[in-house]
């Protein structure tokens, strides 16, 4: 289902395919009165960010290595990356933050990463927010730990159905368990 076939069910709505997509479904959600988290917002959000996820990033399902190349650069880590391999065994150099403190979904601000090698699937990074931030040319932030991105996650319901991720290779290494 594209976008547009989404919002098509909702003749009264005017679409901004340039807006952030949070902002479009929240727009969307008020003016229909769906309450945030109740059964019909969530079935809507589901199918609009999975739309979403095809407009914007579906279509790379192959993931070579520049797409891997591609998603280090998004997450600002630094080495050289001359295989998948590497893209998923990345070294981030030291910047000596003691804490993370975040402000906006897609700030451009130094990122707290201790010293030593991480992995990509270590880097914690909301999916949804991956995509807006895609959308709109920002750097999506990362969290400290899974529980962090698990506490945001679940203040925004900014949730990314698993069984969508998994069919990606790339978003399936960002994939996290939320307890």
């Amino acid at each position: 289902m594209s976008t547009t076939h989404f919002f098509d069910a909702f003749p009264n709505f005017r679409f901004n395919p340039n807006a952030p997509i949070g902002t479009e479904f929240h727009r969307l959600a008020q003016q229909r009165n769906w309450r945030k988290g109740s059964k019909t917002w969530r079935r809507n959000w589901n199918l609009y960010i999975s739309s979403e996820y095809d407009r914007i990033i579906g279509q790379a399902l192959p993931a070579g290595l520049e797409d891997w190349q591609d998603l280090c650069d998004e997450l600002d880590l630094q080495g050289s990356f001359t295989s998948i391999t590497k893209c998923k065994q990345v070294r981030i150099q030291s910047l000596g933050y003691s804490r993370y403190l975040i402000k906006n979904v897609c700030g451009n601000i130094p990122d707290m990463a201790n010293s030593g090698s991480q992995a990509l699937s270590r880097v914690h990074v909301n999916i949804v927010d991956l995509i807006e931030c895609r959308q709109i040319g920002r750097r999506p932030r990362k969290f400290p730990n899974v529980s962090a991105l698990a506490d945001y996650t679940q203040e925004t319901q900014r949730f990314f159905r698993r069984d969508v991720a998994k069919q990606d290779k790339l978003l399936r290494t960002l994939l996290r368990r939320l307890a």
